[in-house]
């Protein structure tokens, strides 16, 4: 059965569809149907027929037409295709927000068939070759017997399940297995495609394995969480959906019509090596970073205005300068000492995102003041982008008469800066400002530079030495 995400009022609501001849407006009356459900005072409506909306595609934003068929208006647009190599932070990001399933390539199904030809090859041909044949770390040059190698496969993923902690959200969970589906695509591990698309299967229905955010030293990779991963892909351990909540492994599986893989030689080692978590971890702090620097400056441009100007008022956060202290500057040999150096890559990525969370706090508060210090500015307006920012604000938050409890206002105003509402009430006055306003060449300064003349006149200078040497 089809699922369909719908966006309304700020939440995302899971939508299943019997078939594809729906309308698009069935599927939007749908889902207002159940957020209303979901409010106590059914979200501010009186019913859903009296409800005006339109629908428009998540990728895209192109508006869709109410008596279109879901099959024929959405279908093509809910995967993005993956094929190793072309998968955006952006289309992660989507990707662990559930807005979007996976689906390979033709290119990429013809390049995971013949890699796993070569492992199928050395298996039958009994030819020694690192984590197939034989077993790992100490056990290198240790050969294993081919009616045991299934066996060696599941023991790998069992032994690595050892990391400690919460669980990582639903959301980063499917950061984590997207991106390592586009690993396992590109055609260098040896998984066969059997196993990679029940892997697609599992992200396809939100069945996500418990993956405990500390465990990793980022040596062979995050070994420990990519276990878990794997752990619950074969059928144990524990997992989550939206269906069953947090069951056996086996059992979530079971409820969305899975089957547990079965490892093949090689395939638990093609789930586990690689460094996924830093990397999905990475990559959403790229896009919150980028997405706060964008409404710190709006924020600023609103600070300054109820200051009249002055910087006087501008601090900075202590707690940050601490976690920016870098991880790798400590490190200890894993493996029994095989691998003696170690990045803590995965340390390094969860403060990137504490940074990150509160720069967005801090900026939720400067927000909230500088929108009371328009209050005592009233009667006076200023800018129209200023005022509509405001307008956000009060949308989620009341002025302040008195003290309150001010801990649900931080958290509205956060969310607010979470999902870009800041930017994108702001960004059409600042795109026309610049079309207006900011021509498209300017003259180039005297003093600009780019990496690439550095490059240049550095390989210059290293041909005179050259020259003087000879």
């Amino acid at each position: 059965m089809p699922r369909y995400t719908v966006h309304v009022r700020g939440e995302w609501l899971a939508v299943p569809c019997l078939g594809s001849t729906n309308t698009i407006e069935w599927l939007g009356k749908e889902a207002v149907r159940r957020y209303m459900k979901n409010k106590p005072d059914n979200g501010g409506f009186a019913s859903v027929e009296e409800v005006k909306f339109y629908m428009r595609r998540c990728k895209g934003l192109g508006l869709l037409d109410l008596d279109d068929t879901v099959g024929d208006a959405l279908e093509d647009n809910e995967f993005v295709e993956v094929d190793g190599n072309s998968l955006t932070t952006e289309d992660l990001v989507n990707l662990g927000k559930g807005l979007y399933k996976i689906k390979l390539t033709p290119e990429a199904e013809a390049k995971v068939k013949q890699s796993r030809e070569v492992i199928e090859r050395i298996v039958k041909e009994q030819t020694v070759v690192y984590g197939i044949t034989t077993g790992f770390g100490k056990f290198a040059r240790t050969v294993i017997p081919n009616s045991k190698l299934r066996e060696l496969q599941v023991n790998l993923v069992r032994s690595h399940s050892a990391g400690v902690g919460k669980p990582l959200t639903p959301e980063r969970s499917r950061m984590l297995l997207a991106l390592r589906i586009n690993v396992l695509a590109k055609g260098y591990s040896g998984i066969s495609l059997e196993t990679l698309e029940q892997v697609i299967e599992a992200f396809n229905a939100s069945c996500l394995p418990y993956i405990p955010e500390k465990g990793t030293v980022g040596a062979s990779g995050d070994l420990a969480p990519l276990s878990h991963l794997a752990l619950g892909l074969i059928g144990e351990g524990k997992m989550w959906s939206p269906k069953s909540g947090w069951a056996d492994a086996k059992y979530v599986l079971e409820a969305h019509g899975l089957k547990p893989i079965t490892l093949k030689p090689k395939e638990g080692l093609a789930l586990i090596n690689g460094t996924q978590m830093i990397t999905s971890l990475g990559c959403e702090a790229v896009e919150r970073a980028g997405a706060i620097a964008r409404q710190a400056d709006i924020i600023a441009a609103l600070t300054l205005e109820v200051l009249k100007g002055t910087t006087r008022a501008f601090d900075t956060v202590s707690e940050n300068k601490a976690l920016c202290h870098p991880s790798s500057v400590d490190s200890l040999s894993t493996s029994a000492a095989t691998e003696d150096h170690v990045s803590m890559g995965g340390w390094a990525a969860r403060k990137a995102l504490r940074v990150i969370e509160h720069v967005e706090q801090v900026l939720a508060i400067e927000l909230l003041a500088a929108c009371q210090g328009i209050e005592f500015l009233r009667p006076l307006r200023t800018t129209t982008p200023l005022e509509k920012v405001y307008d956000l604000v009060r949308s989620v938050v009341r002025p302040w008469m008195k003290d309150r409890f001010m801990a649900p206002d931080i958290e509205a105003a956060h969310r607010l800066l979470v999902e870009q509402k800041v930017w994108e009430v702001a960004k059409p006055y600042i795109e026309k400002y610049r079309r207006e306003h900011i021509p498209e060449s300017r003259p180039i300064s005297p003093t600009a530079f780019s990496l690439g003349s550095l490059r240049m006149n550095a390989d210059v200078s290293h041909d005179h030495r050259h020259q003087d040497e000879l």
